[in-house]
């Protein structure tokens, strides 16, 4: 009779373990939801041009392209003076040409040589007929006469003068939004695993980056244990199973060895 007690006694307990546990596993499966969250790399900012998928690109990245289109249209209004010094690249090879000749050297007050190299390439990009600068010179109908350089000069002037303005507010903007994103994969990053073992490496940390490798035999809210050492018996232990969400979100998440 006592063998059929504690029989029934055991079949009780473990209907009652089993009851609790499945009540208690959608929050296991959120708890390792938001594990996988926090542990994930977090995407760049992007955006998306074209149809369907289209192709991904950054805001500064987008912004560019724009300015060096409008560089080029900027280029095609340009004065005579400035046409003169970038079409003869042997009278005005580089800069200290340019400033030997007092007609066009006010042109290029502020130019480097790098400068004028690149305004060069523009210029040819747009006045000869081949590849790309085909399709440019179709598209926009370049090289301009004089009257619609001298009528145009004005408004493309003002406008890549205010797509400068742009393209500096989305690079503050994106840097500050980058310092964000890499102070908070960190957060998140020391929230699951620790300031002793993220510290470390904080500077290394990348936020498109993944996390390095945790396993059930490398945990790092142990030093030197596995997940099993770390998760065994709950307590008051720095560390140890119950003392802290991330700790308890390791012992969940992480399979039994």
């Amino acid at each position: 009779m006592a063998m059929q007690i504690g029989f029934f006694l055991a079949i009780i307990v473990l209907a009652t373990g089993f009851q609790a546990a499945s009540e208690n596993q959608p929050e296991f499966v959120q708890i390792c939801h938001l594990y996988q969250l926090m542990t994930e790399p977090i995407a760049p900012i992007t955006l998306t041009q074209g149809a369907g998928e289209g192709t991904k690109t950054s805001p500064l990245a987008a912004v560019q392209t724009i300015m060096a289109r409008t560089q080029k249209l900027n280029i095609s209004v340009a004065e005579d003076g400035i046409n003169t010094v970038l079409a003869d690249k042997t009278k005005y090879k580089n800069k200290a040409a340019i400033d030997g000749d007092a007609a066009v050297k006010g042109y290029f007050t502020d130019k480097t040589d790098d400068d004028i190299t690149r305004l060069r390439t523009e210029y040819e990009e747009i006045t000869t007929a081949s590849g790309d600068s085909a399709a440019f010179r179709k598209k926009y109908c370049t090289p301009l006469n004089k009257q619609q350089r001298d009528a145009l000069r004005a408004p493309i002037s003002t406008l890549y003068a205010k797509l400068i303005g742009v393209r500096d507010e989305i690079k503050h903007r994106t840097e500050r939004a980058n310092s964000l994103i890499s102070s908070a994969r960190v957060t998140l990053a020391k929230a699951v695993y620790g300031d002793a073992a993220i510290t470390p490496i904080e500077t290394q940390i990348k936020p498109e980056a993944p996390l390095h490798t945790i396993t059930p035999a490398n945990v790092p809210l142990h030093a030197g244990g596995n997940r099993n050492a770390v998760c065994k018996t709950a307590g008051t232990t720095s560390n140890k199973a119950g003392m802290a969400l991330a700790t308890d979100m390791l012992c969940i998440c992480l399979k039994h060895q």
